[in-house]
């Protein structure tokens, strides 16, 4: 079968199965027609089997993370589906005595991270924009999924490997981003309900300073944090206003400033992201020549801390 791309503007509404039958009969049942079910959270396809009650069906689905070119998997559970809990990893526990001896021990490696990442989220989740905070979910759900499918497929070592490597990507991430130390700090920060009473929302922009955010210049930067932390949910300490008085008793008042990057762990979406809106930024106010080449220095440099950008 081809391999389906994200998001697919064609995709099939139905695959014939066969010839997935041991000489002993197993895995007859996996023969059949499936319908197509709605996508994963990466917009790839899932597939239902026409045949089977509700709660009953199989699931025809593409992991891009096994091996090289990635596979397809049948499974018992369809990805994505758990979208009400934020990721529990109590399935994961329940799952490891269960499993064969060989496999134990990366299962128990899977539920013990996935346990930390829902502890993570259920206790700063709140500190993310909503579809950030949903992405993260959505991650758990779907690594949930996987050691399942793993578990079902014709080479569980395999699949539990290719796991544990995007396991490891993640972590090497969460490092970067500072790790427990970050983590430490945001407990530190004021609950949501605390937070959303003072937003650096459009209406505050224009409240402090009269600019509206869609002015073409001035409100680029405003709209580059929009960006980033999504429309009305950017923490007021990504905003700072001033004005400039001049001995004659006139005043300029149409000033601000965002912060994209802080200069602490209190929030970050990764490298690339800030860059992308602050070169967005540069451009919009024809930014000097040394801005651009600061920023490119930044983004090749992976390596070190992001610093302050605003």
């Amino acid at each position: 079968m081809p391999v389906p791309t994200p998001g697919p503007t064609k995709l099939c509404t139905s695959i014939h199965v066969s010839g997935d039958t041991c000489s002993n009969g197993h895995g007859e049942d996996l023969n059949g027609y499936y319908e197509y079910d709605g996508p994963a959270s990466d917009g790839r396809p899932i597939y239902a089997s026409a045949a089977g009650a509700e709660g009953d069906k199989l699931y025809l689905s593409y992991e891009a993370s096994c091996g090289d070119d990635g596979t397809w998997f049948l499974s018992r559970t369809r990805a994505g589906r758990r979208l009400e809990g934020a990721g529990d990893a109590t399935d994961l526990r329940a799952l490891a005595p269960a499993t064969r001896d060989e496999h134990r021990p990366a299962v128990k490696r899977s539920s013990a991270r996935a346990a930390k990442a829902s502890r993570l989220l259920a206790d700063h989740g709140h500190l993310l924009p909503p579809s950030l905070r949903q992405k993260g979910q959505d991650l758990l759900n779907e690594h949930e999924f996987r050691v399942h499918a793993a578990l079902d497929s014709a080479n569980p070592g395999l699949a539990l490997a290719a796991i544990e490597k995007k396991e490891s990507g993640y972590l090497k991430a969460f490092q970067k981003l500072g790790g427990e130390r970050a983590a430490t700090k945001a407990k530190q920060l004021p609950k949501d309900e605390e937070r959303r009473k003072l937003r650096a929302t459009r209406d505050v922009l224009r409240a402090a300073t009269g600019l509206d955010a869609e002015e073409p210049v001035w409100g680029a930067p405003f709209r580059a944090l929009e960006e980033l932390f999504g429309e009305g949910h950017a923490p007021m300490e990504a905003l700072g206003v001033s004005a400039k008085f001049f001995q004659d008793g006139t005043a300029l008042t149409k000033r601000y400033h965002v912060a994209l990057q802080p200069p602490c762990d209190c929030w970050t979406f990764g490298r690339e992201a800030v860059v992308e809106q602050a070169r967005t930024v540069a451009e919009s106010l024809k930014a000097p020549p040394l801005v651009e080449a600061w920023l490119d220095a930044i983004a090749a440099d992976d390596t070190g801390k992001l610093p302050s950008i605003g």
